[in-house]
């Protein structure tokens, strides 16, 4: 596959990687900046929402799991915004727990796609391309839930 990090416009990638446990933070950050993308990484639902009012991204990137307020919190405060550049921006969730009703439960809260852990490089670029090509239309939801 094609290391393409740019969007149809031109513009690279930017993306909000949200998660409490650094090491896997730090995982997703690498995989997707060795794609040419920009991350900006934080570990939780509080400094993602700061991030979300005083920048731009063209994707979110979630953990579910995290203390005090977790990704439904955050995804429900995203699709809530007054802001169409947070309502509107695609969201992927990273998460261990990949059966049907999972899946359904993310999608209903308003996840564009969801990644299971584990998870390789592949398969993180596709899902976060799949988010945003799902948002503009292009493609359709993408998940990977492999075990």
């Amino acid at each position: 596959m094609q290391a393409n990090s740019t969007l149809q416009s031109g513009n690279t990638v930017r993306a909000l990687v949200v998660d409490d446990d650094a090491l896997v933070r730090d995982v997703i950050a690498t995989l997707l900046r060795r794609r040419g993308m920009e991350v900006c990484e934080v570990s939780s639902v509080s400094a993602a929402w700061s991030a979300l009012e005083t920048q731009s991204f063209d994707v979110l990137v979630s953990d579910l799991e995290m203390p005090e307020l977790d990704g439904y919190d955050l995804i429900a405060r995203v699709r809530s915004s007054s802001a169409d550049r947070v309502r509107n921006l695609p969201a992927v969730a990273v998460t261990g727990r990949c059966s049907s009703s999972d899946r359904e439960q993310l999608l209903a809260f308003g996840f564009d796609a969801y990644l299971g852990k584990p998870f390789g490089s592949e398969a993180l670029v596709d899902t976060v391309r799949g988010a945003i090509g799902a948002k503009s239309g292009s493609e359709s939801r993408h998940a990977n839930c492999s075990r």
